[in-house]
């Protein structure tokens, strides 16, 4: 829609198609439309069991919201800053057998799977990237490490096991 309120010019996209070059509807009016559309979207993909990536026609497994495509390519955006990775870390979730190697639960892209730093990269950043200085694990044992490495870790679960018991 179109809100006919008078705004700067400077509040409308450029496009190269129109008259004046500019777009007809403003910035504010665009945001508007496009997130409707997008929540339109997401819900409509939910109620028909797609991936809530925009335009995704494919279905996610084992009860996640989300494709494994676009699971990996996330997880490599937001943790190692690089898409094309995406495939690698697939490839790293093959090679473990879809098995959390910490606790042997199975692993499922979208739901339960968290990629973790065997180096943490809070010690050791310039092993951010190193596909060799990764692993996946169950979200719950990638929380409960933390910034520690394996065998900090698996000391520590040691150390509360035998004091609970």
């Amino acid at each position: 829609g179109q809100c006919k309120t008078l705004v700067p010019i400077d509040n409308f996209h450029r496009q190269g198609d129109t008259k004046d070059g500019v777009r007809y509807t403003c910035k504010d009016c665009v945001k508007l439309y496009s997130k409707k559309r997008y929540r339109n979207r997401k819900a409509k993909a939910k109620r028909q069991g797609l991936c809530i990536k925009f335009g995704c026609e494919v279905s996610p497994l084992g009860g996640s919201r989300i494709c494994r495509t676009h699971f990996f390519q996330a997880v490599a955006i937001t943790t190692l800053k690089k898409k094309s990775l995406w495939r690698d870390l697939e490839h790293i979730a093959d090679e473990q057998g879809y098995v959390c190697p910490v606790t042997g639960d199975h692993l499922v892209a979208g739901l339960n799977m968290s990629l973790d730093h065997i180096k943490p990269v809070s010690r050791f950043p310039k092993l951010r990237t190193d596909l060799n200085n990764l692993q996946w694990l169950t979200k719950w044992a990638n929380v409960s490490k933390s910034n520690l490495d394996l065998e900090e870790f698996i000391a520590n679960c040691l150390k509360v096991s035998n004091r609970c018991n």
